[in-house]
């Protein structure tokens, strides 16, 4: 589902379940066509009502539509005037509802107890009825240009228990499903009323306590979240209802979310009604009818699921696969099989508005909302006869490790990407600016040898069209003991070739070369390294013996009794005064050879 401000707002808009006031939200939304108004109305489930809506002209234009079973309406607003305030009224599960929303224009617009709670927020009136009733061009603009800061507001104070149960979408623009998940979760465990004081309280339904309290209208200053009901397990089936042939089989899947033990049990609810496997195969019974396939969890008990299948006669058709994980704009194939009858091709269909396309060949285009979608064959033999998949739509998600960090000139950094929403997981690596550094396939950067503020993308595979950038500081680095050799009077040079260590100093190998010989330097050795120290050197060449060589010793300059250089182009070696003839005379002037 879409992330971000208004996504997380959305969430909250769901927890609330208003008993006053245009007073939550699940079934599956959609919206319509371009200029349409549509979505779902709910509270907890689907509401068996009728959903009303008013445009801004004067006096105000009103059109209505009737709820369908999951939730969803639509309304042509074709000749009407923006933005519009909607109102659903209706019935769930035996209690009236009147909630409100608003739309700036054709789109989605959800009818849900968040989508209440923010317009009503926005406003600062609890009396949404009313509002509806004669709605002013003032109350329409102050809704409009208040609404999206009523819901960040919510979504701000009530960021814990939106992020317990996940409820990342959008209650007002953005589809979702009555899956007891998400939203429509909340809306099972959360209710919300508004009193007449403009007084919102979120309640905990199992407990009755409060679990956030506060005044409309200064929503910063309700009390924080606490008393949050634990999101219960949930058991999901698909598909929720089928059409099979008697003595014909059909396959079922159950989702468990919300405990690590996701094994269910199969049953069929009705005696003779059929049988179904451990793998939830069903086979039809002989006698034609309606039965239930229920999936209840392993892990509690009174948490199942039901799917409604008919046994028919005739025409009888089943699609795979049943379900599907699609993230935005991607494809996927459906076949379909219909047995009974001589006639065997299909309708296809996408069932929500906006929920997707389908070529008549099976192939289905998921769109640019998140959300939960089906598609459906549908008999060309018998229109009543139909089989339906489940299509779970994600947007593909980016994030770079670290996200910014700093560098010197030409050396590297590991970076690490993390994709979401899809089963592929791989990114292409590249840096944004030319002469920027390089990157490898695995996430390792090196530096350009210019400082500056460059940028390391990494791009999804699955779905190029998301990325997501890292920003790294470029600065000079500590100029190290310069390699090459160095070349002095009486034939002496010293050649330095290797760095070995990086600290407080750096340390070099590399080979002494005079008059006797050459000697080699090992930088590991504390005995016969050159070393750099805050960009000053000392040097001390003497001799072990007539004939075995010269031992030479390069400290930093802190260390006593040595005299030390300044590199300016030229390396400047000073030693201790010889006190014997032993020593080589280095006092002089090596340059760069």
């Amino acid at each position: 589902m879409r992330r971000g401000l208004v996504s997380l707002l959305a969430m909250i808009l769901p927890l609330v379940l208003l008993i006053a006031g245009c007073g939550g939200g699940g079934g599956g939304g959609g919206g319509g066509g371009a200029n349409t108004v549509s979505g779902v109305a709910a509270a907890g489930a689907p509401l068996v009502g009728t959903v009303y809506l008013k445009d801004s002209s004067s006096p105000a234009k009103e059109l209505s539509d009737t709820i369908a079973a999951d939730g969803s309406f639509s309304i042509d607003v074709t000749g009407l005037t923006p933005p519009f305030i909607l109102k659903a009224q209706g019935t769930a599960g035996g209690v009236s509802y009147t909630l409100c929303s608003f739309a700036p224009g054709p789109g989605i617009a959800n009818i849900n107890p968040y989508s209440n709670l923010a317009v009503a927020n926005a406003i600062n009136n609890y009396n949404l009825s009313g509002i509806y009733t004669a709605p002013t061009t003032t109350q329409m603009q102050t809704i409009s240009a208040n609404l999206a800061k009523s819901i960040a507001d919510i979504e701000s104070k009530l960021l814990p228990l939106l992020t317990l149960y996940h409820a990342a979408v959008n209650p007002i623009s953005d589809s979702y499903t009555a899956n007891h998940l998400g939203l429509d979760g909340l809306l099972d465990m959360v209710k919300v009323t508004i009193s007449s004081t403009g007084t919102v309280t979120l309640t905990n339904k199992l407990t009755s306590a409060v679990i956030s309290t506060g005044s409309m209208g200064n929503v910063s200053g309700w009390s924080d979240p606490t008393n949050m009901p634990q999101p219960p397990v949930v058991v999901n089936v698909a598909p929720d209802t089928a059409i099979v042939n008697t003595s014909h089989t059909a396959t079922f899947t159950a989702t468990v979310s919300n405990t690590t033990n996701t094994q269910v049990t199969w049953s069929v609810v009705e005696t003779g009604g059929g049988t179904i496997t451990s793998a939830g195969l069903y086979t039809a019974p002989a006698t034609v009818g309606t039965y239930h396939v229920k999936a209840t969890s392993a892990a509690d008990p009174t948490k199942y699921v039901t799917a409604v299948v008919t046994v028919v006669t005739g025409p009888a058709v089943s699609i795979t696969p049943t379900t599907a994980s699609l993230i935005t704009g991607a494809t996927k194939s459906f076949t379909a099989t219909v047995t009974n009858s001589t006639n065997t091709s299909v309708t296809w269909s996408v069932v929500e508005a906006a929920g997707g396309s389908v070529t008549q060949s099976g192939v289905y285009t998921a769109p640019a909302t998140t959300g939960t979608y089906h598609v459906r064959a549908t008999s060309a033999a018998d229109s009543t006869r139909y089989a339906t998949a489940t299509v779970t739509v994600t947007m593909v998600g980016v994030t770079i490790s670290p996200a910014t960090t700093s560098a010197t000139t030409s050396s590297t950094k590991s970076f690490t990407a993390t994709v979401t929403g899809t089963s592929n997981t791989s990114v292409t690596w590249s840096v944004v600016e030319a002469g920027g550094g390089t990157i490898s396939t695995s996430g390792y950067y090196t530096a350009p040898a210019t400082a500056g503020t460059y940028h390391v993308k990494a791009t999804s595979i699955s779905d190029p069209t998301k990325s997501a950038t890292a920003t790294i500081t470029v600065t000079a680095a500590p100029k190290p003991f310069p390699y090459g050799t160095w070349v002095g009077p009486n034939g002496v040079s010293f050649t330095v070739s290797t760095l070995v260590s990086s600290g407080l100093t750096n340390q070099y190998s590399g080979s002494l070369t005079y008059s006797g010989g050459t000697i080699a330097v090992n930088g590991t050795d504390p005995m016969t390294q050159i070393m750099e120290g805050s960009g000053f050197l000392a040097v001390a060449v003497s001799q072990v013996g007539a004939t075995s060589g010269v031992v030479v010793s390069f400290m930093n300059t802190y260390h006593a009794n040595w005299y030390d250089y300044q590199l300016t182009g030229v390396l400047s070696i000073s030693h201790i005064p010889p006190s014997s003839s032993d020593y080589l005379n280095l006092n002089a002037v090596f340059s760069k050879q």
